[in-house]
């Protein structure tokens, strides 16, 4: 039984270092053609977007020809097996004709995805125009799981800062590496994982939401709020503006004032409360007595020192008694526990 197993995870281990072998090869063959007339147009974009050279060979970015098997005929001339390309996702069977297999990638910019020790082991590739999809990424195969994924922790992990940045998509993270904030990261995957939180807890003892500044990117920091709340990470959380994400607030504004929306990072309570507040029309009584009900709410389950400083906040800014603020939040601790 024992070699049974031991016999699997061999088999298993070989398939992994083709798929990254596979992916090496697919990397240069990317970064190669965006150095061609056929690349013209993927390396056009990327100028557009404002990378520099140094930044473009830094992160290997490549571009995939509108070919429809430009990459499987050269994997395939490196003695690559069909099974072994679709496997990789570097590939796809025709709906029409099995047997026949087309470039997954094809008129596309390429992200190369590396895992923590710089092995390629995915890839994201985004049109230059505005049809979708407008990104395009690997699928999950035996050397790639997204929900486990950081794009760029490779890099980051040697900023030496104790801290993460942590973005949402590729060209954030590229910006902000290329303006000098190397401990920029994202999670791969439409939504952060438990485990994406975990693994960045494991390299920084704070992390700092960057998420955009619109309703989805609010609602995607909450649920990171959520997330991290099992981890030994402190967060904190970026309040954008200058633009909707940290590329465009560099592109509109400069890394001066990156580094101080850095510098001003709210904690989770603040963030809160915030986001509270610009529910209520604070102008009427109304509004600010429904506002500081929730305020009290929040603020509750905290420490007494905690508590004590965000009473005086709130008893300065409404004119209200700091005292009757820590009565209500111990009273509703006390009437919630009761439940």
């Amino acid at each position: 039984m024992m070699d049974d197993r031991n016999n699997y995870d061999s088999t298993i281990n070989k398939q992994i270092t083709r798929i990254l072998s596979m992916n090496r090869e697919a990397t240069k063959f990317f970064h190669k053609c965006l150095q061609t007339e056929d690349g013209t147009a993927g390396y056009k974009y990327l100028k557009e977007r404002g990378l520099t050279d140094d930044t473009i060979n830094k992160f290997c970015l490549g571009f995939a020809p509108a070919s429809f098997n430009a990459l499987t005929k050269h994997l395939m001339k490196k003695g690559y097996t069909r099974d072994e390309l679709v496997s990789a996702n570097l590939s796809r069977h025709s709906p029409k004709n099995p047997k026949y297999i087309y470039d997954n990638f094809r008129n596309r910019v390429i992200f190369p995805i590396s895992d923590i020790n710089g092995n390629i082991i995915a890839f994201g590739g985004r049109v230059m125009d505005d049809s979708n999809p407008k990104y395009l990424n690997t699928a999950d195969t035996l050397a790639y799981k997204k929900s486990k994924g950081v794009f760029a922790l490779n890099f980051a992990k040697k900023s030496g800062k104790d801290s993460l940045i942590l973005c949402e998509g590729y060209m954030d993270v590229i910006a902000m590496h290329q303006a000098g904030f190397t401990n920029t990261v994202a999670g791969l995957g439409t939504a952060l994982t438990s485990e994406q939180a975990n693994l960045l807890s494991q390299y920084a003892s704070e992390v700092l939401l960057c998420y955009d500044a619109d309703e989805a990117g609010q609602r995607a920091t909450e649920r990171a709020l959520r997330i991290f709340e099992n981890t030994n990470a402190e967060i904190k959380t970026l309040q954008l503006s200058g633009g909707k994400d940290p590329d465009e607030i560099i592109k509109n504004c400069g890394v001066e004032k990156m580094k101080t929306l850095i510098k001003e990072a709210e904690n989770k309570v603040e963030f809160i409360l915030r986001h509270k507040r610009n529910k209520y029309n604070l102008a009427t009584d109304d509004g600010k007595i429904q506002y500081i009900k929730e305020a009290i709410k929040i603020i509750s389950g905290l420490s007494e020192i905690e508590l004590e400083i965000y009473a005086s906040r709130l008893a300065d800014e409404f004119s209200v008694s700091k005292e009757v603020i820590i009565f209500e939040a111990r009273n509703w601790v006390e009437n919630h526990a009761a439940k």
